[in-house]
């Protein structure tokens, strides 16, 4: 049998404006007030499942073995779809069924998925729009107790969820031109794409010193940009592809924002070719 974890770990849409936040922490250290809670972030973009898959996928493994993940990206809180535990090889991951959490877990190994449907363990009344308070939290937080995942529901197959692949999107056309999206913007505007950037530099046949040429919306005039190991490599106000954290594709601007700059937002579409 595991140990008890003690790091429940947080990603949400949420934002910190409002108090959801901070009620569901009230939540979980109300049950267990010696675990530690640790925010992934907030600002995942309102509703998108796929970015927040993404950034849970990207982000697990830099924590403790036997942490709780919390995801609640869940735009569709309130109708029959279900609120979930599943327990891979190392973690722990709970939040909707909306395939949020699928990524993250298959990449780590599921072992068992649990329907949570045993309300002893929720925050009653449970309210139809607040399910990240009155199930996810107390769940996880008696989670970090040690209660055996089995007592919170009844079990579930792999093939009964609904899942989410996080793809890379891309294509390249007959003259050599990348083709991709905006996959998201950092609070530094940097723009990060759907592609590995060792595939990026393979396809289009770049390496470290070359130049290479971006077009928003695939259209207008071309902005030029140097591949390059971080964005400190060029000139203070210029554009840099190099490899981000965690293995994409990014474009930033040396002390500036790229976002900006070339009016790029999540979804866009943008072309890049060798100069």
């Amino acid at each position: 049998m595991r140990r008890p974890a003690n790091t429940i770990a947080l990603i949400t849409d949420y934002g910190l404006r409002d108090p959801y936040v901070g009620v569901v922490k009230g939540v979980i250290r109300g049950i267990n007030p010696h675990v530690e809670i640790i925010d992934i972030t907030h600002d995942v973009p309102k509703f998108n499942i796929l970015i927040g898959a993404l950034i849970l996928k990207k982000t697990y493994r830099f924590f403790p073995k036997g942490t709780v993940f919390v995801g609640i990206i869940d735009p569709t809180v309130g109708s029959p779809r279900r609120p979930i535990l599943i327990v891979s090889k190392n973690y722990y991951f709970i939040g909707p069924d909306n395939g949020l959490l699928i990524p993250a877990s298959t990449d780590d190994c599921i072992e068992l998925i649990i329907h949570l449907t045993n309300d002893a363990f929720f925050v009653k009344p449970v309210s139809v729009t607040f399910h990240g308070r009155d199930i996810f939290a107390p769940v996880a937080a008696y989670l970090s107790l040690g209660i055996d995942p089995r007592a919170f529901g009844q079990v579930l197959s792999i093939n009964e969820l609904v899942n989410i692949e996080v793809k890379e999107f891309y294509k390249v056309t007959e003259d050599g031109m990348l083709i991709t999206k905006v996959l998201l913007v950092d609070d530094f505007g940097n723009v990060i794409l759907p592609i590995e950037f060792s595939k990026f530099a393979k396809l289009l046949n770049v390496r470290y010193g070359s130049r290479v040429f971006i077009k928003v919306g695939c259209s207008g005039s071309p902005y030029e940009a140097r591949v390059s190991r971080g964005f400190s490599e060029v000139c203070e106000g210029c554009l840099a592809v190099y490899e981000d954290s965690y293995g994409l594709a990014e474009i930033g601007v040396f002390m500036g924002n790229a976002s900006e700059l070339l009016g790029l937002g999540i979804g866009d579409k943008v072309c890049i070719g060798k100069v």
